[in-house]
Parts: C-alpha cells; sequence; structure tokens
C-alpha cells in the first residue's frame, strides 16, 4: 500500500473521531487513526510522527485501562451496597422477630399472674 493512501486514511479515521459522540468511540477511532499513523510515520521514515502516533496510542491505551478499571471499581461498589441492603433488611427483621417473642413473652408472664 503507498504511503500516501495510508496517511489519507490516517488522516480521514482521525478526522471521523471528532463527529463521533461519546467518549469511548472517540477513543476507540482516534486509536485506529494513531495506529495508521504510526504506520504511515514509519512509510515515509518521519519519526516525529511516528512518535506521536506511538504516544497518542498509549495514551488512549492508559485511558482504556482506566476506564475498565473504573467500571470494574463501580460493579463491586454495587454489588458491596446491595450486600449492605440485604444485610440491614435481615437485621430489621430479626429486631421484629425478638419483638415479637417479647411481646408473647410478656403476654404469657402477665397471664401467669
Amino acid at each position: 500500500m503507498s504511503p500516501e493512501i495510508v496517511g489519507t486514511l490516517a488522516a480521514i479515521v482521525v478526522f471521523s473521531s471528532f463527529v463521533l459522540r461519546g467518549e469511548m468511540k472517540i477513543r476507540m477511532v482516534n486509536f485506529v487513526g494513531s495506529l495508521l499513523f504510526v504506520w504511515y510515520g514509519y512509510l515515509i521514515a518521519n519519526y516525529v510522527l511516528l512518535f506521536m502516533g506511538v504516544a497518542i496510542a498509549l495514551v488512549h491505551c492508559y485511558q482504556f485501562w482506566y476506564r475498565i478499571k473504573e467500571s470494574r471499581t463501580a460493579k463491586q461498589m454495587a454489588k458491596a451496597e446491595e450486600r449492605a441492603a440485604n444485610a440491614e433488611a435481615k437485621v430489621d427483621e430479626q429486631r421484629v422477630q425478638i419483638k415479637n417473642l417479647k411481646d408473647e413473652n410478656n403476654k404469657l408472664n402477665n397471664s401467669m399472674y
């Protein structure tokens, strides 16, 4: 593939990322564009362009990793909150049972006298 085609394709892909909505979509398309620029920089032996493409790709990789980590943490927090709510409900249920038992015990004690 000729370098001009790779460079043009890279430019089109990067430009198209600017018309998208949603951070992850933009990053994915821009990541592909930066990889194409790495390829283009290699083909034309322009190491500044190659370095820029690698740097941008690495930034996107870091952001992907961070978002995945953040998503996992949010899921873990939601599960922990659900377990806490379930435990609280069980404690409330046991308090009601204890109160009912105490009331029955008081009724039995009062009926004996």
